[in-house]
C-alpha cells in the first residue's frame, strides 16, 4: 500500500529500528501480533481499520502522520 511504504520509508531514513507485520502475506501471525500490541496500548484490535496501523509504545496510528510520528518518536 502507498501509506505503508510511505511510513516504511521514513522510518529507514530516520534510521529508526521496526517490526513490520502484512495481514495479507502472514495473516493469522500479524493479526495475533497486531491483537498483542493493540491489548498493550489498551485499544480493541477490532476498532483498528486502515493502514498502516504504527505502535510507538502505547500510542497507537492510524495511517501515516509523519508529523504525530516524528512527535512520538522524539525525532
Amino acid at each position: 500500500c502507498p501509506y505503508c511504504d510511505k511510513a516504511r520509508n521514513f522510518l529507514e531514513r530516520k534510521r529508526v529500528s521496526f517490526s513490520e507485520y502484512d495481514l495479507e502475506r502472514n495473516g493469522q501471525r500479524a493479526r495475533k501480533k497486531l491483537a498483542q500490541l493493540a491489548q498493550a496500548a489498551g485499544v480493541n484490535p477490532q476498532t483498528l481499520t486502515g493502514v498502516p496501523i504504527i505502535f510507538v509504545g502505547k500510542h497507537v496510528i492510524r495511517g501515516f502522520d509523519r508529523r504525530r510520528l516524528s512527535q512520538l518518536l522524539g525525532i
